[in-house]
């Protein structure tokens, strides 16, 4: 048993057990996470042996894959290029309508952020979800958020989402992959930051639509991904002249600081200087990129340390995500060498991730 109420699904049938897309093709990505982990005999959750298989084999005309299997938590930047090499190898081969992928919730917005960008000229959707608590569980998440991201899937237009309920037989709500953010361990987990969620699915329907922001793709997309990036966040008395030695002795190329919500620093005046800390980075060879911390809001005035990062050379990106700029940036180095190119990279709206600070439909 499944735990969802499977007769109001209704972009799937069931026949004979098993559950039709009506001609569509799906492919199933399965990475681990609690949604692929069973509890040890001291209830410690480890990634088992496809638990999920007992609700990924309903569907029977769905293609299976697995590239890896770990916790979430786990993940590195290296596992979002795996799984968008099997999301398309698997939509190259088979001609797929809509890919669902299978995923540990911790680190879920950041994989949803990679593959966006990694998977932008791919002209399908893809649809990420995991669960709260494991199959194994009585009052588990899983069936509901499994069925309800097929459904998704087969209804949204090409593009990266997260859909999830988190709760046994409660609607999912439909975020968008470069505007999604885990607030919370239980329930609801996942919130849309900056917009309303995109559209949610309810017994088995999808309704609700909200405009999808625009996207930008690249002509082309290298399967690529650069990792020296350094994320720093500011706060009271952060040595920034510390992590501009670590900027150095480990030769990153892009420092990405959360600034306050203002889009300020320190000062010059200060020992930890915001103007002086880019400064030095850009002296060891690395960029500096700002952002702030929610990414979307009305700025009502520019403060003088704001002027002061520029003048050094910093490049200010206020409406993005400070977890989506760092994907991003890893992105778009592993897409050119050249810094005007990697800059205007920065600023074109590739997956919907750069929305107007002063709107926040």
């Amino acid at each position: 048993m499944y735990h969802v109420k499977m007769a109001h699904y209704g972009n799937l049938h069931i026949q004979d057990g098993q559950i039709g897309m009506a001609d569509r093709k799906l492919g199933i990505i399965l990475t681990g996470g609690t949604i692929g982990a069973q509890g040890d005999e001291n209830d410690v959750l480890r990634v088992s042996s496809l638990p999920e298989r007992r609700i990924v084999s309903s569907i029977s005309s769905a293609t299976v894959e697995v590239p890896l299997r770990k916790l979430s938590e786990d993940f590195t930047p290296g596992d979002w290029l795996t799984i968008a090499r099997s999301v398309k190898s698997l939509a190259d081969s088979q001609e797929l309508d809509a890919v669902v992928i299978l995923h540990g919730t911790d680190t879920l917005a950041y994989s949803s952020a990679g593959l966006s960008f990694l998977l932008a000229d791919l002209p399908i959707p893809v649809v990420l979800t995991g669960a709260n608590r494991p199959l194994s569980e009585p009052d588990s998440d899983a069936a509901t958020n499994y069925f309800d991201a097929v459904t998704a899937a087969l209804g949204l237009p090409e593009g990266v989402y997260v859909s999830f309920s988190g709760t046994l037989n409660k609607p999912s709500l439909i975020h968008l992959g470069t505007r999604v953010r885990k607030q919370r361990a239980g329930g609801q987990a996942f919130q849309s930051i900056g917009l309303e969620p995109l559209a949610r699915v309810t017994e088995g329907k999808l309704s609700h639509f909200r405009p999808i922001p625009p996207r930008q793709p690249l002509k082309t997309t290298n399967l690529s991904i650069d990792e020296s990036v350094l994320f720093v966040k500011l706060y009271p008395g952060c040595p920034l002249r510390d992590f501009s030695e670590l900027v150095a002795l480990h030769s990153k190329r892009v420092v990405v600081i959360e600034l306050y919500p203002s889009q300020t620093g320190p000062g010059s005046s200060s020992d930890f200087s915001l103007a002086a800390f880019t400064t030095r980075c850009i002296e060891s060879g690395a960029i500096v990129v700002g952002t702030i911390g929610e990414g979307v809001q009305r700025i009502q005035a520019t403060y003088e340390s704001t002027v002061e990062f520029r003048e050094a050379g910093g490049i200010l990106l206020p409406s993005i995500l400070p977890e989506v700029a760092v994907v991003k940036v890893m992105w778009a180095l592993g897409q050119t060498d050249n810094f005007d190119e990697f800059k205007e990279i920065l600023f074109r709206n590739i997956a919907g991730e750069l929305v107007d600070r002063n709107s926040r439909s």
